[in-house]
């Protein structure tokens, strides 16, 4: 019975340093293409990350991204509709098992918004948005501040 014991409490403990170890070891960056690609696809504009991403499992999940840019659609101005130093998340655990992304807390490090109004009482936020998409499982039903 002791051995049993023995056993599974190494288990546990391997798991548990597995889950601190394995997201320091794995080049988040090699990821960046993808993330832009489905961050653009989803936003409707263009998205550049220029620094470095990173993500961890405990003792909270998280992830962080460096110097995100979101391109102006009407790029007359040269500026771009938003940017940051940096954007960090940190995720809910339940709602996660279940599947669903939810960010309890979001930290936005030296936020830069761009709004430009148009003559119809619109601006170029009103394209900020998906495109074609059809129907895609991942985009949120309900965002709430």
């Amino acid at each position: 019975m002791n051995n049993v014991l023995i056993a599974i409490a190494v288990l546990l403990i391997g798991c548990l340093a597995a889950l601190f170890a394995v997201p320091h070891v794995v080049d988040w960056n090699k990821y960046r293409g993808v993330l832009e690609e489905e961050i653009s696809r989803v936003s409707g504009r263009d998205v550049r990350v220029g620094g470095a991403l990173s993500f961890r499992l405990l003792p909270t999940p998280s992830f962080r991204i460096e110097k995100i840019r979101i391109a102006d659609r009407e790029a007359s101005s040269g500026d771009a509709f938003f940017r940051a130093e940096a954007i960090t998340a940190r995720l809910s655990v339940a709602p996660l098992l279940r599947g669903i992304l939810e960010a309890n807390e979001l930290e936005l490090t030296k936020p830069q918004l761009h709004l430009v109004l148009d003559g119809k009482g619109g601006g170029n936020f009103r394209s900020l948005g998906p495109t074609n998409l059809g129907h895609i499982p991942f985009l949120p039903n309900d965002v709430a501040f």
